[in-house]
């Protein structure tokens, strides 16, 4: 068990999950995992059962699957959150449906995630580990906001206080500093001579600098005090970002540092709000960056602000009439290559009166008031502050704020338009995807990408398609990857740490680099899309080019149209590829490799988990094939969903894709259903067979029937002792066995099975032995349906134990 899965078990605790799933394949993989990360599990396959699962066992999470025959996830979740006794357990849905509305559907009924199939163990885990701290961290909230709110009271009169004194003295300050500064501006238009001009200008600029130490301490205490009110006119949002680089850009010039800055093409360009303060709050990211920084480069980037899970649930509102406000928040980055800070010091930023080290404000100068009434100040816009730091690397301040769209007509000036290029899937590129996608999926990615959200902002694309990739959080380590093993495409950011990816793909090229493949295509991924910044990526040998944010569509043509020239040139020069478009019928069919990667398993395993898998697909197709000669669209869509969620989950990828396209038929209102439905039995065929040529061994073991009829002949010393023994199972089995006989954990099942071998092994009962073991079996194989059987069968045991005693 790894460290982080050891987070679920601790001395006094374990987290108890119930998992909910119709699909038997599916319940046994979510079982091993969630078992193997020291979780107890409460299997169920149906809504109704795992409704009452919830109300009796009280789990501290629900799993819980879309697609079910008595009734959906969604109606279970929506009960579940109208009943006081489970309204609290957080709920995750776990399904093959992938479209937007499902997901909106799954929150709307009372989700707190949504996890599509095919599963990824490190994934489920995690959400789990995420929202079963979030839960118990609010609680403990709850549980001290009486403490809180006390102390609250106390220190914001305090800070009254505090702020009125300071407020009173700025202002007394404030007017002898504006006649100083205003007499040394006069004296400088005056004939002076050098030194005189030197002392002059020497008395402006510290001036200047003690203003605006002034002006910092008063904006601190008004808003300390509450009486700082923001402005609201329209502007130019491009205006402002311009002038503050027009501000601090001879200063960076000076110091030889490379300014650059961005606004995404679907931020709206004229805004309501405050532009004073914005450009204050710019003004101090980018002149801390540009103290900071001594070589390499500084960038702004505006881009629309997302939802965040951590983000405030409070009612989003803005300084304008409330019946005409239309938020559109926005997110400020200022990105630097300077000195970055250190861990420990990170949380002293943005505290009023401090840098990040005593030893900065001797070298650089500065109160440190800076950056906490920028927080102050983005608050006040309805947003956050946030960094990303490392030491001797950098750093990234960041911070949100809402407006409103403003009007043009009423801002002066207009700004020049910058649209990000989409591509669309062309004609060439349309066959070609349309005749290869399910092979197409198949071939290996790599991500290079150093930002955990853009990480999964681009997973989450490729996904959406049926791509999946491995990730690389840097150059070093994409080039590095591309040394072990043959992709058949890189997507690659441009600025990372430890190494750049211009740098990387220059790399990559050299064939004395050690890759495996030194012209896999590299597709350049960045928010500088100049053109200047294209030609950079193409004079480092990269062979395409894609904007950030990602727009889906020309992400997807990006990747066909390399692909495609991948294709066209193996077919003219027949070398190795890893991508092999015509063949690799094992891996197409069963990705060994991508089943152990994503559930964390090992062969005992895999073995236990495949031994029964085409069993239960086989059932799935008889069903399929009764509903299409019923002509029961629901029945048909329903059968072909499970498969696909089955085979997504066995990382068998072509029987997924023929399951999805009949899916998709009947969703369209299809007629062609009878092919599409053939199609998916010759793939299952071929999977079978697959499955058959890698495990032999597997399927030709046969399962020991646990109820033979046959009678068992007894020991006379067993006979005489048959009344004991049964009365050891009216007291010590037969209460657990009605615990667990409807509802049951795969533990509660095992330990049963143990003291049921311990009770025919001292009593020398080969009936009751038998049936021991293969319950402990159908256990450590969670295979639930057997399991279910088993429970239900004991009471005929007994019988049979109570008839031997009355033959005797």
């Amino acid at each position: 068990m790894s460290e982080s899965d050891k987070a679920a078990r601790t001395p006094d605790i374990i987290r108890t999950i119930l998992v909910a799933d119709d699909t038997r394949a599916n319940l046994r993989l979510l079982t091993d995992i969630l078992l193997k990360a020291g979780y107890r599990v409460l299997p169920v396959m149906n809504g109704m059962t795992s409704l009452d699962a919830a109300r009796t066992q009280h789990p501290d999470m629900i799993l819980l699957d879309i697609m079910m025959p008595d009734i959906s996830g969604f109606d279970v979740c929506e009960q579940l959150k109208r009943d006081d006794r489970t309204r609290d357990i957080p709920v995750i849905f776990i399904s093959a449906l992938n479209e937007i509305f499902d997901k909106v559907r799954a929150f709307e009924a009372g989700g707190i995630d949504y996890i599509s199939k095919p599963i990824e163990a490190p994934e489920v885990l995690a959400r789990i580990r995420t929202h079963l701290a979030l839960r118990e961290a609010r609680q403990q909230l709850e549980a001290q906001n009486i403490e809180f709110r006390k102390a609250k009271e106390g220190a914001e009169a305090a800070s009254k206080a505090k702020s009125e004194f300071l407020a009173n003295m700025s202002h007394e300050i404030r007017t002898p500093m504006n006649a100083a500064i205003n007499m040394s501006r006069l004296l400088l238009d005056t004939d002076l001579d050098e030194k005189q001009r030197d002392y002059a200008e020497t008395t402006l600029i510290s001036s200047e600098m003690l203003l605006s130490l002034v002006n910092d301490i008063l904006d601190f205490s008004k808003i300390e005090a509450g009486k700082l009110e923001l402005e609201v006119t329209d502007f130019n949002l491009a205006d402002i970002v311009e002038s503050v680089v027009k501000i601090l850009g001879p200063k960076a010039g000076e110091k030889g540092l490379r300014l650059t800055h961005s606004i995404d093409p679907d931020v709206y360009p004229y805004l309501k709000g405050d532009p004073v303060r914005l450009r204050q709050i710019l003004l101090n990211f980018l002149n801390n960056a540009v103290k900071f920084t001594h070589n390499g480069e500084i960038g702004i980037r505006v881009q629309v602000a997302g939802n965040r899970e951590e983000s405030d649930p409070q009612p989003v509102t803005c300084a304008l009439q409330p019946a005409t406000c239309n938020p559109v928040p926005l997110t400020f980055e200022v990105t630097d290559t300077g000195i970055g800070i250190p861990q420990a010091h990170k949380n002293r930023l943005f505290k009023a009166f401090t840098q990040a080290d005593a030893s900065m404000s001797r070298k650089y100068g500065g109160t440190g008031l800076g950056l906490a009434i920028s927080k102050q100040l983005a608050e006040l816009m309805g947003g956050t502050v946030g960094v990303e730091s490392y030491e001797g690397k950098g750093s990234i301040f960041r911070f949100t704020a809402i407006f409103e769209k403003g009007a043009a007509s009423q801002v002066r000036g207009q700004r020049s338009e910058v649209r990000g290029q989409r591509s669309e899937v062309r004609g060439s590129e349309t066959e070609f995807l349309t005749s290869h996608f399910s092979l197409l999926t198949t071939c290996r990615l790599l991500l290079a990408e150093d930002n955990i959200p853009n990480q999964k902002v681009a997973m989450a694309v490729l996904n959406k398609f049926g791509f999946s990739a491995d990730i690389a959080d840097n150059g070093r380590e994409a080039v590095d990857a591309l040394r072990k093993t043959r992709y058949d495409l890189v997507l690659m950011d441009i600025q990372m740490p430890e190494l750049d990816g211009l740098e990387a793909a220059r790399i990559i090229r050299d064939p004395a680099s050690g890759v495996l493949n030194p012209n896999t295509p590299i597709v350049a991924m960045t928010a500088n899309a100049t053109a200047q910044d294209r030609k950079k990526c193409f004079d480092a040998g990269m062979n395409d080019f894609i904007s950030k944010p990602i727009d889906p569509e020309e992400l997807l043509s990006v990747i066909v149209r390399q692909l495609q020239v991948t294709e066209s040139r193996r077919q003219d020069d027949p070398q190795p590829a890893t991508c092999n478009l015509a063949g690799e019928r094992s891996r197409t069919v069963f990705d060994l490799q991508d089943f152990l990667k994503r559930t964390r398993g090992n062969e005992s395993f895999l073995k236990n988990f495949f031994s029964d898998l085409p069993r239960h697909i086989l059932n799935e197709i008889r069903k399929l094939k009764v509903a299409l000669n019923e002509k029961d669209a629901v029945k048909i869509r329903l059968c072909a969903h499970t498969i696909k969620g089955v085979a997504g989950n066995a990382s068998a990828h072509r029987l997924r894709a023929a399951a999805e396209s009949l899916e998709l038929a009947v969703k369209q209102g299809r007629s062609d259903l009878a092919p599409l439905s053939e199609k998916l039995e010759e793939e299952f065929e071929i999977f079978e067979s697959v499955l058959s040529e890698m495990f032999p061994d597997v399927f030709a073991v046969s399962a020991e029937s646990e109820t033979d009829e046959t009678s068992e002949i007894l020991s006379e010393e067993t006979q005489a002792r048959l009344p004991e023994l049964l009365c050891r199972i009216d007291a010590e089995i037969m209460p657990r066995w009605e615990k667990n006989k409807e509802v049951f954990f795969i533990d509660d099942v095992e330990e049963l099975s143990v003291m049921l071998k311990q009770l025919a092994e001292e009593y020398q009962s080969d009936f009751l032995l038998r049936y021991s073991r293969s319950l402990c079996e159908s256990s450590r194989r969670y295979d639930i349906e057997r399991m279910e059987k088993l429970m239900a069968q004991f009471p005929n045991i007994v019988d049979r134990i109570r008839k031997s005693e009355v033959k005797t």
